[in-house]
């Protein structure tokens, strides 16, 4: 199994001059990582037609492209929302749950963790739990020199899932801590 696990989580490591990674770049989801160019990927067209604002605050915007994939059964990438050049700062892969079985986004999400911190050559995981109307989040983050990988469950409750078409899933985060500061609106400035 743990065989199996380095081998499925080999998608985020690349090659690096260390054997442990420690820069957020050296990840990558399906090939896309954060500092490239979401046109290496998708035209500006299916970027366009696919975008998703979650926040009134615009500085940043997403495009969620559903794939075909064996890992995973969506992408989200963020970038600067006046960015011609489309840079990411931010890849989110989605492995879609259904309510009979979430409790296995738990445990894959442990299996993650572990990977990861073979990857990184760390195991100070910040976890947190919250639950509201929505339904119950658990919220496990790793913080590198250049930004944080994130490994989170989301089980919305039945109302959620059924007037927002939502999914039970399992979400595997790479961002910059730009893109991480202004999630948690954090006035920060940064340099590109």
């Amino acid at each position: 199994m743990k065989k199996i696990l380095i081998l499925l989580f080999s998608i985020f490591f690349l090659s690096s001059s260390s054997v442990f990674a420690d820069d957020i770049s050296d990840f990558q989801i399906e090939g896309v990582r954060v500092g490239d160019s979401l046109l290496d990927y998708f035209s500006e067209e299916e970027i366009l037609s696919n975008q998703r604002s979650y926040n009134e605050e615009t500085k940043f915007i997403s495009s969620e492209f559903s794939i075909n994939s064996s890992e995973y059964d969506a992408l989200g990438i963020y970038y600067k929302s006046n960015d011609s050049k489309y840079k990411i700062y931010g890849v989110i892969g989605f492995i879609d749950y259904n309510a009979n079985n979430i409790k296995n986004c738990y445990k894959k999400s442990i299996e993650i963790m572990d990977s990861f911190e073979d990857l990184t050559n760390q195991n100070s995981w910040d976890f947190n739990e919250y639950q509201d109307e929505d339904g119950f989040f658990t919220f496990n983050f790793i913080n590198l020199e250049t930004g944080d990988i994130g490994i989170n469950c989301y089980d919305w409750n039945f109302a959620v899932e059924k007037k927002l078409n939502w999914t039970d899933h399992l979400r595997i985060s790479i961002f910059t801590y730009e893109l991480t500061a202004w999630f948690n609106n954090i006035d920060t400035t940064y340099n590109d």
